[in-house]
């Protein structure tokens, strides 16, 4: 996580960084708010930055408006989604860790929900709040909290394990460094695993497990349930962090005297407090609920502590050649899918088991688009109550919330003592792309000079009983130049997918292009490649588009384009070509032909193996 201090005198230039979109692409960005700060918001007085942070004789001081920058930092958040805010007072204040000299909060992991000191880990280990449900969707449906208890006692000394297994893997890493600055850094990193035992056990499935128990995520019997499970999670878990220390001893730098006032510490229950006393505990600091995106989808719950996005949408699956399928819809490139409803794994199972349809859901299915918001804080806040650590979540909410409402949730957030906080107002990402992309200056670009032989690859394809080849150049391994046509004056055997196209300049005629492929002792050598595809009619668009390839278009951006010509037929030149540049798409870009997910409606499409593919839902195009 990226983060200031609300009193470093660049923060107003912090909170508006990520407004141009060519810094801090990779990272997510907080403010670390303090207290006093917010109490100046509220009172609209000045308040003084000042550097070093926190000296009592700084070099530097800068007196602003409180308000002011609170209004710059709610309106950035609610036009960009960033920045999002970290309480900082809260976090060191709650955080039994943070009472050791050497174990200072300095920062977080990048989604937050680990406040962590140098040199020290995230470890993670996430309980299904869901398999705790007996009698699901019944009126005597109950959460198991004895089966619950054994469960976490489980998972803490699972996460206890986890750091023995870092301090094995770090000090056979130290044994192996080269030199002494790398033996002192895995040395570092080996002392703060091993004097502090940090662990981060939480849970996900929490929306799921109240549907299951016929209560609505933001009602108040929800919150009750949730008050009880989250005590029992901290009470166990700490419990188990004893009973730990009494057979494998307490983390190395405990000392009862040192963390006895931490508010964490005295707002546990006395018995276990006394327990700690006497015996130690075995780790440092315990809780987090992390978003727990990719454990979700593998256990088919909902994620961390969120909402249900949506109950059910439509996802589709390619139809290949050899079926004889009608299908539900056919793509830009002539693909053709047939589509089927997708159902949360919760609705299906309500489904399965009652009998009733999706058109008459019972109310307890909430989505995240009908959640009463304040509602929302205080889940999070009832939650934060029993974690040490902090929590990972973003509240999203819908287009048109203004910075008003922003600022509010904010606040409450800060009142209610949340460790941290986030906003994702539907569309906010691209309302930054079309700003920053009225940029006054606009570079060209030279083209790498061409090598006189590069490698190619070797597309077939048949389209209408037609045989077309394309020749791919590459540079670097990236496409520079498209060579391609009708392939009927040519024969290259399938089993050839590579070759090289050498370039001869001429002063007063054209450059001829060669193509060489296959073996040493059976090498094919196939010269005026342009000449031999006989295509006067697309030379023109494959020159073109290796003009754009060598001055550093990106394939994607072609695809896309090629793409958008509705009226051509699947079966033409640019949808050929399209179809074989999709191959040279790098995984994780970004797609910009389509803004946000047919099924779930998020912003943030990304290529994966060139199909494009929504990181919040997982639905591909390509099924």
């Amino acid at each position: 996580m990226v983060s200031m201090d609300v009193r470093h005198p660049d923060i107003e230039k912090f909170v508006i960084m990520k407004h141009d979109l060519t810094k801090v692409t990779g990272a997510n960005v907080s403010v670390k708010i303090s207290d006093d700060f917010m109490e100046a918001v509220e009172k609209d007085e000045d308040y003084v930055l000042s550097f070093p942070v926190g000296s009592p004789s700084p070099k530097f001081k800068k007196t602003i408006s409180a308000r002011e920058l609170w209004n710059s930092i709610v309106e950035s958040a609610t036009k960009t989604a960033e920045p999002g805010l970290l309480m900082w007072d809260n976090i060191i204040n709650n955080l039994p860790a943070h009472s050791y000299p050497q174990f200072k909060t300095i920062s977080t992991n990048p989604c937050a929900e680990i406040p962590l000191s140098a040199y020290d880990s995230c470890r993670l280990i996430s309980i299904n709040l869901k398999h705790f449900i007996i009698n699901p969707f019944e009126e005597d449906a109950y959460f198991d909290f004895e089966h619950f208890k054994k469960v976490v006692s489980a998972g803490m000394r699972l996460s206890d394990d986890l750091v023995e297994l870092e301090a094995e893997k770090l000090s056979n890493i130290q044994t192996k460094s080269d030199t002494l600055h790398e033996k002192e850094m895995w040395g570092k990193l080996l002392s703060a695993c091993l004097n502090g035992r940090r662990t981060g056990l939480g849970t996900h499935g929490l929306a799921d497990a109240l549907a299951c128990l016929n209560q609505a995520y933001d009602s108040e019997e929800a919150i009750g349930t949730i008050d009880k499970i989250y005590q029992t999670l901290r009470d166990e878990s700490y419990r188990e962090s004893v009973e730990l220390a009494k057979e494998r001893g307490a983390f190395e730098v405990f000392d009862w005297e040192i963390e006895k006032e931490n508010a964490f510490i005295k707002n546990l229950p006395e018995d276990i407090q006394k327990l700690i006393q006497k015996h130690g505990r075995r780790n440092i600091s315990i809780l987090t609920n992390a978003p727990t995106g990719s454990v979700s989808i593998m256990s088919q719950t909902s994620s961390g502590l969120e909402p249900v996005f949506r109950n059910f949408y439509t996802r589709r699956r390619k139809i290949s050649h050899n079926e004889d399928v009608e299908a539900d819809f056919v793509d830009d490139l002539g693909d053709k899918w047939k589509e089927f409803k997708v159902f949360h794994h919760n609705i299906r199972e309500w489904v399965d088991k009652t009998g009733g349809s999706e058109g008459d859901l019972p109310t307890f299915f909430i989505q995240s688009d009908e959640i009463d918001w304040t509602q929302r804080i205080l889940i999070q806040a009832t939650i934060q109550k029993y974690i040490d650590h902090a929590i990972s979540s973003t509240i999203n909410l819908p287009k048109e919330t203004t910075p008003d409402v922003v600022g509010n949730l904010y606040l409450e957030g800060w009142k209610r003592g949340l460790k941290g906080i986030t906003v994702y107002v539907d569309g906010s990402r691209s309302g930054v792309l079309i700003a920053e992309s009225n940029r006054k200056d606009f570079p060209y670009h030279d083209a790498p000079k061409r090598p006189l032989e590069i490698e190619c690859d070797i597309h077939h394809t048949t389209i209408q009983g037609e045989k077309w080849t394309l020749l791919i150049g590459l540079y670097d391994d990236k496409p520079y130049e498209l060579i391609g046509g009708l392939s009927n004056l040519i024969e290259i055997p399938k089993k050839y997918k590579k070759g090289f196209i050498s370039k001869h300049s001429f002063k007063t005629v054209r450059n001829r292009y060669d193509l060489r492929f296959g073996e040493d002792d059976n090498e094919v050598i196939v010269r005026d490649i342009v000449s031999v595809f006989n295509n006067p009619n697309n030379s023109a668009f494959t020159r073109m588009l290796s003009l754009s390839l060598r001055h550093g278009a990106k394939p994607a951006f072609l695809v896309e384009q090629l793409q958008k010509d509705k009226e051509s037929d699947y079966f033409s030149f640019s949808k050929c070509i399209a179809r074989v540049l999709k191959i040279y798409i790098q995984n994780g870009e970004k797609v910009c032909s389509e803004k946000v997910c047919q099924e779930c409606n998020q912003e943030g499409l990304i290529y994966q193996d060139g199909c494009a593919l929504c990181p919040s839902c997982g639905h591909s195009k390509c099924g």
